[in-house]
């Protein structure tokens, strides 16, 4: 095989696999049918909806500031405990340990900020 059939086929392979991991990435990719342009800006304002109402309960709990608590969530896909790595985060940006309650509080937050998001996603293609 020459050396440019390898490169040609390097290119290919590279290509195809660039848009598997663009597909992986779409909330309907996983069997459901593509979402309309509707759906999906109903799932964005609903995902900012839940991260909203996230911040707001985490400020009440640790006297933090938004913007510092919106730098502590960590991004979506993350495989790490994402309310390990909030709590994590925010005691790091607030340069003080939490309590073992506000630490509780931020966990039980963070659960109902993805359970929020996953309902959201489970019913976009409905809306």
């Amino acid at each position: 095989m020459s050396r440019f059939t390898r490169m040609l086929l390097a290119a290919a392979v590279a290509c195809l696999s660039g848009f598997a991991a663009a597909d992986s990435m779409n909330p309907s990719a996983a069997g459901g049918p593509a979402l309309t342009p509707a759906q999906s800006a109903w799932l964005s304002a609903e995902t900012r909806r839940a991260n909203d109402l996230f911040v707001k309960r985490v400020v009440a709990i640790t006297s933090m500031p938004p913007d510092t608590v919106r730098q502590a969530i960590p991004a979506e896909g993350r495989i790490t405990d994402p309310a390990a790595r909030t709590v994590s985060a925010i005691e790091k940006f607030g340069g003080k340990p939490l309590g073992d309650e506000q630490k509780t509080a931020v966990r039980a937050a963070e659960e109902d900020r993805r359970q929020m998001i996953a309902t959201a996603r489970a019913q976009a293609g409905k809306k």
